[in-house]
C-alpha cells in the first residue's frame, strides 16, 4: 500500500499519513510525498497499485480547499477514486523567521494559500497587507525556504 500526500516531512498532510498508515496498516505502507493535492488526486486516479491520496477537503477557518474541490469536481463521475473516511487534525501555525528579524522588518510572507486563510485575521491585525502575501505550495515548504534563508 503506499500513501500519498503533500510534504515534506513534518507537515500536517504527513502527519496525517503517518496517522492513517499506523491506525490502518500497522505503519507498514510506504508514504510518498506530492508538492500539491492536485498531484496526489492525479496519481492515485492513475495508479495501477493499491494507492490512497490523503487530501484535505475542508477546514474550520478556511472552509472548502478549492484546488481540492475543483479537481473533484472537474473529474466527476468519471473517476475511479473512493473517499474511504476522513481525519480531524488540528493545525496551529507560527509566523517564523530567521534569528534576530523583528516583526517590523518582515516584507513577504509565505505560505499556502490556506495558511493565509486560516491566519488572515492576524495577519491584518499585524498590520500585514495581501501584497506582501507569497503563496507556495505548502505552508511547511514555506518553513523550510525560510529556515534555509533561501527568501529574504
Amino acid at each position: 500500500m503506499i500513501i500519498y500526500c503533500v510534504g515534506p516531512e513534518e507537515s500536517y498532510g504527513s502527519k496525517a499519513a503517518h496517522q492513517i498508515n499506523d491506525k490502518y496498516f500497522g505503519g507498514s505502507a510506504k508514504i510518498i510525498f506530492c508538492c500539491k493535492n492536485t498531484d496526489i488526486l492525479l496519481v492515485v486516479e492513475n495508479s495501477e497499485t493499491d494507492a490512497i491520496g490523503f487530501v484535505p477537503v475542508r477546514n474550520s477557518s478556511g472552509g472548502l480547499v478549492t484546488d481540492v474541490m475543483k479537481f473533484l469536481l472537474k473529474s466527476g463521475n468519471n473517476s475511479k477514486r473512493t473517499v474511504i473516511g476522513d481525519l480531524d487534525i488540528i493545525v496551529n501555525h507560527c509566523l517564523s523567521v530567521r534569528p534576530g528579524v523583528l516583526l517590523k522588518d518582515i516584507k513577504k510572507i509565505f505560505s499556502h494559500r490556506q495558511g493565509f486563510d486560516q491566519c488572515r485575521g492576524y495577519l491584518f491585525d499585524k498590520g500585514f497587507t495581501q501584497e506582501q502575501w507569497q503563496e507556495v505550495t505548502s505552508t511547511s515548504l514555506a518553513a523550510k525556504m525560510v529556515s534555509e534563508g533561501t527568501v529574504q
